[in-house]
């Protein structure tokens, strides 16, 4: 009852957090903006004063008066050139000031243009008074007259800075309300943010009173239950250990921050031949008879993949194949390895004699017309990849039919199996040989040319010249052999085709015999 009663209130007590952290987060943003706020005021603040913008405003109209004064003096022959360039220079020094305050962002387009053409004129008298020589008494008086037109220019800037700093002043005032009202709506949300939580907090330690009843309650059966839940615990232990026991499959426990086993049932004791779980650190790999497997099974495990039926040489008391499964565990809060291996052996036999008759042809223990196409196809490739010569021979009994005829069947499969045996003598290992018809063989000779290959079925012709029938020596037979190199692109049919077309040569030309395409 209790318990039901404290699981019921832990979605409540979480529901009811959230205002809580809504409070804070409203909290939070506000005191940003009231930060945001203080910061622009202290950027405003730092700017450059209205009044210094209107005083060198007033200087730049001071400057231009002075160059049109000086201008009409050097036209009369009342002041020297060198008065002008300095009144110049000066005038071009306060035009610089005003633009390194940027006092022009603050202006009206009339006032730009009205400052651009003041800059413009002084940069004409600049260039005017650099030139080389004395200036002239009409040079002078245009000077004087440019200057003398700029001055109700000039006075129109004072004006207009005068007002630009009247307009800032009036924004800023709006500013400054502005940002009284925000700053109180900050601080009213901050004190009603603050009156919650205490709210909250109160109501907070009357739900810990609450809860901590609840848990006394709860402690008085913790204690019965703790034991009922151990009894348990240890009987489900005893039954995995029962069932582990008893598994056909080999199973092993190893902690992997040490290598110790922490437990081996009895068909991976028998099958390693250990009379109880190692007490000793015993590394995974150790259960495989191949090294390189057992690093490679480590790090694939060790890398967080789980294994399963993973095909491997076991090194048990004698070493056996067996599908090798395997996962990371955690026991009592440390990492472990839990595998289990399934002795396969004898469907692995039965895998092999299942391949082998798939395979091989029976009579003879040659490879079948499937199995020669198969592998054919792969030793051409290989042919076509490292550019290596392949030849192809195809051989027949000689008048088989009449040795089937006066001899029997049975006769018939000796003479095969003799032929068998004397094209394994003749041929390499590496050769693919095998029967595909009734008396007709087939080999693929990789890494052999036609001459290497035609001196080799002259070979077996000779070999095979007189072999006696079923040990019958008065009635001998004979083979007849076309050869054929591969030639490049060309298929594993075509080669058999010329190679086939050369056989046919070789009976046409009267049999025991070797013909090449």
């Amino acid at each position: 009852m209790n318990t039901a009663s404290a699981d019921s209130r832990e979605p409540r007590r979480t529901a009811s957090a959230l205002p809580v952290y809504a409070v804070i987060a409203l909290m939070c943003v506000t005191a940003v903006f009231v930060g945001w706020s203080a910061v622009q005021e202290v950027q405003q603040l730092s700017s450059p004063s209205s009044a210094q913008s209107v005083w060198h405003v007033y200087q730049t109209h001071e400057a231009v008066q002075r160059v049109a004064a000086t201008a009409e003096r050097v036209a009369a022959g009342q002041a020297s050139e060198d008065k002008l360039r300095i009144d110049l220079e000066l005038l071009a020094t306060q035009t610089g000031a005003v633009r390194e305050f940027r006092m022009l962002d603050l202006q009206t387009p009339e006032f730009a243009r009205a400052w651009r053409s003041i800059e413009q004129r002084l940069d004409e008298g600049l260039a005017a008074v650099d030139r080389e020589g004395q200036i002239d008494a009409a040079e002078a008086r245009r000077i004087a007259e440019q200057f003398g037109a700029l001055r109700e220019t000039s006075h129109f800037l004072l004006v207009q800075a005068q007002q630009g700093v009247n307009r800032q002043r009036d924004a800023f005032r709006t500013r400054l309300i502005e940002r009284f009202w925000q700053a109180a709506a900050a601080m009213t949300v901050l004190v009603a943010g603050l009156l919650y939580l205490l709210r909250r907090a109160r109501a907070a330690e009357r739900e810990q009173a609450a809860l901590a009843d609840s848990l006394r309650e709860l402690n008085r059966t913790l204690e019965a239950r703790v034991v009922e839940r151990t009894q348990e615990i240890e009987a489900d232990r005893m039954l995995r250990s029962q069932i582990l026991e008893a598994s056909p499959s080999a199973i092993a426990l190893i902690r992997r921050r040490d290598d110790l086993p922490l437990f081996f049932n009895v068909r991976l004791r028998q099958m390693l031949g250990l009379e109880a779980t190692p007490g000793e650190p015993f590394a995974p790999r150790r259960l495989f008879a191949d090294a390189e497997a057992g690093s490679t099974f480590e790090s694939l495990v060790d890398a967080g993949q789980s294994l399963r039926d993973w095909e491997a040489i076991i090194a048990g008391v004698s070493p056996f194949p067996a599908l090798v499964s395997a996962r990371r565990v955690d026991v009592r809060d440390e990492p472990a390895l839990l595998i289990w291996l399934h002795d396969h052996s004898h469907r692995k036999r039965l895998e092999l004699e299942l391949q082998r008759l798939a395979t091989t042809e029976a009579l003879t223990g040659l490879a079948n017309r499937r199995a020669f196409f198969e592998r054919g196809q792969v030793a051409l490739e290989a042919a076509r990849r490292y550019e290596h010569a392949t030849s192809m021979l195809m051989i027949d009994v000689d008048h088989f039919k009449s040795v089937n005829d006066r001899h029997g069947h049975g006769a018939g499969d000796a003479t095969l199996r003799l032929l068998a045996d004397r094209l394994r003598e003749v041929l390499r290992q590496a050769d693919l040989v095998a029967r595909i018809g009734g008396e007709e063989f087939c080999a693929l000779m990789p890494e052999t040319d036609l001459l290497a290959a035609t001196q080799a079925a002259e070979r077996l012709r000779e070999l095979c010249d007189g072999l006696a029938v079923d040990g019958n020596a008065g009635t001998r037979v004979s083979v007849s052999v076309g050869v054929a190199q591969w030639r490049t692109g060309e298929t594993l049919e075509h080669l058999m085709e010329r190679a086939d077309a050369a056989l046919y040569r070789a009976k046409r030309g009267g049999r025991n015999r070797v013909e090449t395409s």
